[in-house]
């Protein structure tokens, strides 16, 4: 990333694809990378308490580099005003949850650990805490939040790049492997 930010946080709504952009990120700068949700769930998805998440949270963003991804309200103060660059993935409710679907039946029938040793559960698809319902609930109220954030004035905001699709994430990407100088600062919205 040009070595121009140190501090980078990624978000979007559940199954936009955070994580993996975040670790791409990660790559590209020579950036420690950090999932919110490692902090937050502890084995069997277990919630840790809200003090300790805020506290793993601030020990993490306290740092001079990082790459984290979340989208947790409890700790959005901590994570945006450490930040230098937000990139936001805001993608259309058909493509989230086209990926959310397909990641959770990939993880439900690999086992694959979903972090800190956690593993899909069917009741986490189709139960009363479905991801499925979570994404179609949150996902305009996440976008309406963001752009009020984005576009209330404050002193040290964040650079902030808004990714609609995944073939402009694509394209931000390979320019950012090719150094395009300066191209960090872009952003679609502006």
């Amino acid at each position: 990333m040009s070595g121009s930010f140190k501090r980078v946080l990624v978000v979007g709504t559940t199954g936009s694809g955070k994580t993996t952009l975040a670790r791409r990120l990660s790559d590209i700068g020579g950036l420690p990378h950090v999932e919110l949700d490692e902090l937050r769930y502890e084995r069997d998805w277990q919630e840790v308490a809200a003090t300790t998440f805020r506290e793993r949270v601030a020990a993490v963003v306290g740092t001079e580099c990082w790459v984290v991804d979340g989208n947790y309200a409890a700790v959005r103060e901590l994570t945006w005003s450490r930040a230098e660059l937000v990139v936001w993935m805001d993608y259309s409710m058909l493509v989230v949850l086209r990926r959310l679907l397909g990641r959770t039946v990939r993880r439900l029938t690999t086992k694959a650990d979903a972090g800190n040793g956690n593993r899909e559960q069917l009741g986490r698809l189709l139960g009363r805490r479905s991801i499925l319902v979570w994404a179609v609930r949150s996902h305009a109220p996440l976008r309406k939040e963001y752009e009020m954030t984005i576009a209330t004035p404050r002193a040290n905001a964040p650079r902030v790049v808004r990714l609609r699709s995944p073939s402009q994430t694509r394209a931000w990407l390979a320019q950012l492997r090719n150094g395009a100088p300066g191209l960090v600062w872009l952003s679609p919205d502006r």
